[in-house]
């Protein structure tokens, strides 16, 4: 009786959860690593260009996840600094 109160507890609590929230991934495919390029929307993309490997440990950002709803140039305006930039970014680069 208990394992059946306390399962309808949990589909009840589970029906009051508000929408997902949902991100684009962007990746900087830009070989500049310097942030001016970095501030430019058209320097980064969906699609993560294999020339560039992520997972290094430089000061370039590799990816971000943009809030649904918010364009990248908006994203990447709210950034003011390189430190704020990676803090933002999943992970770092290869810099070339």
């Amino acid at each position: 009786m208990a394992f059946v109160l306390g399962l309808g507890f949990m589909i009840a609590m589970s029906s009051f959860k508000g929408e997902l929230k949902r991100s684009t991934i962007y990746y900087y495919n830009h070989p500049s690593s310097n942030f001016v390029d970095m501030k430019v929307p058209g320097n980064w993309d969906t699609v993560q260009d294999p020339d560039f490997i992520c997972d290094a440990n430089t000061f370039v950002p590799c990816s971000v996840n943009v809030p649904d709803g918010v364009s990248i140039n908006t994203y990447l305006s709210s950034y003011n600094t390189l430190p704020a930039l990676l803090v933002a970014s999943n992970d770092r680069r290869d810099s070339r």
